[in-house]
């Protein structure tokens, strides 16, 4: 399952950006794109700095964050899911994502749940055992 996590809070401080969100719904809904997908509004994605702010997230895959976007980039986020779910890691570089999109990464994050290898050394990652010592389970 794919995930489009969209801040139904950004911008910060101000009045809440909604046309993104409401472009992106019409242009996901009842396309081939909303198979495998869920689309949630999500208090924060922490790009407060460069509102508005989507991610895109699934099991096994780079987590990945956009920032300073508007109504007008919403076909691109959709293109950019498009390929994110078609990929194997989910880590796009800047030259695969539509051209609207190329500077709005805000952050590329690997998934800590499983072995991930960084991708421009080749290195493990010091987590590739598995989650992250910090994020084990507080005991009772």
């Amino acid at each position: 399952m794919h995930s489009l996590s969209v801040c139904r809070t950004c911008p910060r401080g101000g009045a809440p950006e909604t046309g993104l969100r409401e472009r992106l719904r019409a242009l996901i809904a009842g396309s081939p794109i909303a198979t495998g997908l869920q689309l949630l509004m999500v208090e924060c994605v922490g790009s407060c700095p460069r509102p508005c702010a989507v991610a895109f997230d699934a099991p096994g895959k780079w987590r990945l964050r956009f920032g300073g976007l508007t109504p007008r980039h919403a076909e691109d986020v959709v293109e950019a899911l498009r390929l994110y779910k078609e990929s194997e890691s989910g880590n796009l570089s800047d030259a695969a994502l539509p051209y609207g999109l190329r500077g709005h990464v805000s952050a590329r994050s690997p998934t800590f749940a499983c072995p991930k290898t960084l991708p421009s050394t080749g290195v493990p990652t010091p987590f590739s055992g598995g989650v992250a010592p910090s994020l084990s389970p507080v005991p009772k």
